[in-house]
């Protein structure tokens, strides 16, 4: 797909929040954009409302970064949308390209690639590592990427063929598949 720069996450364990606060810059006017944030706004920014992710929800350690119930929180809170997280199995995918197609986004948690084993045993490795955003940009869905600080832009066939693949892809922070989907219920 194609790429192009914005910003990077501040830390190891603020993908989630910087990808959040993406999110939540198209919602909420008080957020700056993200992709405006300098450095030290970035920085700031992501770590106020990591403070407040590791809080949400069951307790999570911020050296694990973000948990997928805290990013359902947080995307719940920007948007005013009612997000519910679900296993990346075959059907979800159907949930994911309705809540793009009716213009809201969908986040992903990444990961696979640890083990350092081939299929079939590489989808034993089920652990979210990282996390992207996707919305819909004409027939194409746009993922941004925080680790780069990117978005690539891909069919959605290609995208669900890739989030099912022990290939590690650029567009998924390094890693090899989809595992957890934030997704928006339907109106």
């Amino acid at each position: 797909g194609s790429e192009m720069c914005i910003r990077d996450r501040a830390t190891d364990t603020t993908c989630g929040i910087a990808a959040a606060l993406q999110v939540a810059s198209k919602h909420v006017p008080s957020v700056k954009k993200y992709a405006d944030m300098n450095a030290a706004e970035a920085a700031l920014q992501q770590e106020r409302v990591h403070r407040i992710a590791s809080r949400m929800g069951m307790p999570w350690p911020r050296s694990l970064g973000t948990s997928p119930w805290a990013m359902t929180g947080l995307l719940s809170r920007a948007t005013g949308l009612k997000y519910r997280r679900y296993a990346w199995i075959p059907g979800i995918e159907d949930l994911a390209l309705s809540a793009l197609k009716r213009g809201e986004d969908v986040a992903f948690f990444t990961g696979g690639g640890t083990l350092k084993v081939k299929e079939p045993w590489c989808f034993a490795d089920v652990i979210p590592r990282h996390v992207i955003t996707a919305s819909m940009r004409g027939d194409q869905i746009e993922i941004f990427e925080p680790a780069e600080g990117k978005y690539w832009t891909m069919e959605w066939s290609d995208f669900v063929a890739r989030s099912r693949s022990c290939t590690r892809e650029r567009a998924f922070g390094n890693w090899q598949r989809v595992l957890v989907a934030v997704i928006p219920e339907g109106m």
